[in-house]
């Protein structure tokens, strides 16, 4: 059948694992029955099998229990593992919080009660795995997004104005230390605004910013700032403002300046 799906029914008790393939087979399932924990794994790790969702008795008489086999399953690979059990909900809970379970189902269940968690079981990993997927694309993007910014000869930044009045950087490349001398980790040193721009220059940096901020409006300044070595350098800040959420972000970018350049300005 097209897109037949399978399931590996790990169940050591052949009545009930007889009934079982019948019950899914009838729900149009594939199965493959292993009677044990160790031919389960065995068969996961020789991949002769594909397999989408495994059905797993928890109690498999000798050798691997079936949480033991699922923690060894899923060190191998990602699968969605419903637990099979006689047990009551709390002695399930117990045996089985420590694994990425996708719920369990009481033996000689109704089939529908059966069909419905293994359909939820599905939907639950599939929306795992889109979420996993997305996760791991906003990495990629968050990473293609600081190489560029360390290629730039300038240092990249996001300052946030928050309604009560508080602000910070929520970005600032590595570019601060290399241009400016400065720390590229304002989030965990509490960055003052204004805190490193020169005397004679703070006044006029701190109205542009308020200027901005009540208009927000573009923001551009040329000034002084001081690296941590106690190195005066000029430089030239531009930003943009935009509203996200309930606070004023603006993006930018200060590039250090020469003499030549401030003349040209």
């Amino acid at each position: 059948m097209v897109n037949q799906k399978t399931i590996l029914l790990v169940e050591d008790e052949y009545l009930i694992a007889h009934l079982n393939i019948k019950i899914l087979e009838n729900m149009n399932y594939e199965v493959v029955h292993c009677n044990s924990g160790e031919s389960a794994l065995d068969l996961i790790q020789t991949k002769n099998k594909k397999v989408d969702l495994i059905l797993m008795d928890i109690d498999l008489g000798e050798g691997m229990n079936g949480t033991k086999t699922a923690e060894s399953i899923l060190q191998l690979t990602e699968l969605p593992i419903l637990f099979l059990s006689a047990r009551s909900e709390k002695e399930m809970i117990s045996q089985t919080e420590t694994i990425s379970s996708y719920g369990y189902v009481v033996k000689n269940s109704e089939p529908n009660v059966l069909k419905a968690s293994i359909k939820m079981a599905f939907r639950l990993f599939e929306a795992h795995q889109k979420i996993k997927s997305q996760n791991s694309k906003l990495e990629e993007s968050k990473k293609m997004f600081i190489d560029m910014t360390d290629n730039v000869p300038g240092v990249i930044y996001q300052f946030r104005f928050r309604p009560d009045g508080s602000s910070y950087f929520s970005f600032i490349s590595s570019k601060a230390a290399d241009i400016f001398g400065l720390p590229n980790d304002p989030l965990s040193k509490h960055w003052e605004l204004g805190k490193n721009i020169h005397e004679e220059d703070r006044e006029r940096f701190l109205k542009s910013v308020q200027k901005a901020v009540l208009e927000k409006s573009k923001w551009e300044f040329e000034g002084r700032i001081h690296s941590i070595s106690g190195e005066v350098n000029w430089f030239l800040g531009k930003s943009i403002p935009s509203i996200i959420g309930d606070e004023l972000v603006f993006n930018g970018i200060m590039i250090k300046i020469s003499k030549e350049e401030r003349i040209r300005n």
